[in-house]
Parts: structure tokens; sequence; C-alpha cells
């Protein structure tokens, strides 16, 4: 019992120690966010910091897309994402023959 005591002080002290990091939230400057009825989306922002993200699904299940920001030395950096359903399925006969 003595010892659970002095563990829940330490563990207060030390969680009283943690200095808390807030950062300012970043506003949004233009967003979409469309749903339709076949089951295609496409959503995305553009944030005042200069990142961004864009994600579009087809109706046959197809995703694509692309997310950046600006780095450090303030170049844009910029991934493009894909995915479908052949890709899919090659991942899961890949991981079934392993």
């Amino acid at each position: 019992m003595l010892a659970a005591c002095f563990l829940g002080v330490a563990w207060a002290q030390h969680q009283n120690s943690i200095q808390q990091q807030y950062t300012t939230p970043v506003p949004i400057l233009k967003q979409i966010n469309r749903h339709n009825d076949d089951g295609s989306y496409s959503y995305g922002y553009e944030a005042a910091d200069g990142s961004f993200k864009i994600e579009t699904k087809t109706p046959n299940g197809e995703v694509f897309g692309k997310y950046g920001y600006v780095d450090d030395t303030g170049k844009v950096r910029t991934t493009w994402t894909s995915f479908t359903i052949l890709c899919f399925l090659w991942q899961f006969v890949r991981s079934s023959l392993v």
C-alpha cells in the first residue's frame, strides 16, 4: 500500500513537470466536402499555412488525391496518392502467398 502511494505521488509530480505545448489553430481558407448518390465523393481543404489535401473517390471505388505542406525552407512538398481495387487485390494475393 505504501509503495502504491509513493508511485502515485511520483506520477503526479511527473505529470506536473510536463510542459504542455499548444499550437495555434491554422485557419482553413477553402474547403470542399461533396458526397454523391453513386457513392463517389470529393473532399479537401487549403489552409493559411500552405498545407492542403484533396481526395476523390470515383463510383467504381478508385480513390486518388494529393496532399502537401510548406517545409522549413519554404518549399512546397506534395505527395500524390492513389488506390484502386486492382491494387488492393494484388496486395491481398501477395500477402496470402507469403
